[in-house]
């Protein structure tokens, strides 16, 4: 057997000391996308194949935006150069119709880039883009794109479209002592006119929603969509264009715009309450389904899925729970087959898809359930990744092979302070 040296630092201070999870050990390893510390923010989407594509910040890589695809069953880095400067945040991930992968993100000086995936590398779309948030990105028919900015204080709005290989604002808007504005989003219907969604503090932080006709902004109802006090929303249409926005606080409501107004669809009274998450969704059927976390049950969050059955909410598929009591973000995504996918994080993330009458995760559990206090990793000279890691007042060395961790020499090392593991120049 194998003799593995172990340094064991007795300092007061280590900079890893505090790290709760597990980091990504190699590129085809992203099950290892693991903590809350180390990937601070994600995004999701699904090519015209039904591919997964998911972006996030990895702040152990000085906080860089990584792009990964679903291969076979193997997460597989997209493009070969790093998309984004270091200490970046808030990634967002499109896919046009032509299956062209845009990226945006915000840069160390605060400012947001919007980046194109060409060939294997990714190039810079247009100018710097000023602002405090972004929104999603979004394309029209004929592969325009465009994309929102919120300013520092979030009384401006600014709503940018690419062209002539630049950023050329077609809305702005100061509020002035009016209010501010956050969550903002677009989307675009089949007439290629473009949608503003912001909550808007005026309004009780209702759900403001402008439409932009090739020419002119208005307002969609006079003073919002009477959706509750700072809702989280989501909006979609359906095959005749019918714009649908769905909003929750307390308790989750379905609108849609007809005729000048905002008229309620559905009954709510029997859906859960206390809405973390929710995104609207038009399937193949032309239905609306909603999917939506929700946290008011003590230790656990439940993850749901329902289709609009006349006036009542049917689950499309079992919910599933997640035996986590603190704050979890999450996305939601559904494929032309109508299988759901959830991106969610809380101390790592995981990437779950509901197939085969169950929820299956398409990322490893981690290399184990113990409570990780502080860690310390090493590659080998024939490239085996190992860890060193304590969960409390004794140590464990770790191997990664064959898609599996396994423990490597006696286990409970006891020990304090600091850690570090190390090869000499053999490999041991």
């Amino acid at each position: 057997m194998k003799k593995y040296i172990i340094l064991l630092n007795m300092l007061l201070i280590c900079s890893l000391a505090n790290s709760q999870a597990w980091i990504p050990m190699f590129p085809n390893d992203s099950s290892q996308i693991s903590a809350y510390y180390f990937s601070q923010q994600s995004s999701m989407v699904l090519d015209s194949n039904g591919t997964p594509f998911i972006t996030y910040i990895e702040s152990i890589d000085s906080s860089r935006v990584v792009v990964k695809k679903y291969n076979n069953g193997i997460w597989e880095k997209v493009g070969i150069n790093y998309p984004s400067e270091i200490y970046s945040s808030n990634p967002t991930i499109a896919i046009n119709k032509s299956g062209s992968i845009y990226l945006a993100f915000k840069t160390y000086q605060s400012v947001y880039k919007v980046k194109k995936l060409n060939g294997n590398s990714w190039i810079d779309i247009g100018n710097q883009i000023y602002g405090n948030s972004i929104s999603n990105i979004v394309f029209d028919s004929i592969g325009s794109i465009y994309i929102a900015a919120l300013s520092s204080d979030n009384k401006e709005i600014y709503v940018k479209k690419f062209i002539n290989n630049s950023w050329q604002q077609i809305l702005y808007d100061n509020f002035g002592s009016s209010g501010v504005a956050k969550n903002i989003s677009l989307a675009i219907d089949k007439n290629n006119n473009l949608y503003l969604g912001y909550n808007y503090s005026y309004w009780s932080g209702d759900v403001a929603v402008r439409k932009f006709d090739g020419t002119n902004w208005s307002y969609l109802g006079n003073t919002g969509t009477y959706l509750g006090y700072n809702p989280v929303y989501s909006f979609a249409f359906n095959d005749t264009g019918t714009l649908y926005i769905v909003g929750a606080t307390e308790q989750i409501r379905l609108k849609k715009y007809v005729g000048n107004q905002w008229i309620e669809v559905g009954n709510y009274s029997n859906l859960p309450k206390s809405i973390k998450s929710i995104s609207l969704f038009i399937d193949s059927l032309n239905v609306p389904v909603i999917m939506f976390l929700n946290d008011s049950i003590n230790e656990y969050k439940r993850f749901y899925m329902k289709r609009l059955s006349g006036s009542n909410w049917i689950d499309v598929v079992s919910p599933f729970d997640k035996n986590y009591s603190g704050n979890i973000d999450v996305s939601f995504v559904i494929n032309k087959q109508n299988i759901p996918y959830v991106l969610y994080r809380y101390d790592r993330i995981e990437l779950t898809k509901y197939i085969n009458n169950s929820w299956q995760n398409m990322f490893s559990k981690g290399i184990g359930n113990e409570p990780i206090q502080k860690f310390s990793i090493a590659v080998d000279n024939i490239g085996n990744n190992y860890v060193f890691y304590t969960n409390g007042s004794t140590g464990n060395v770790k191997k990664y092979i064959n898609n599996t961790w396994i423990s490597v020499g006696n286990p409970d090392i006891p020990m304090n302070g600091c850690i570090d593991i190390k090869f000499d120049h053999n490999g041991v």
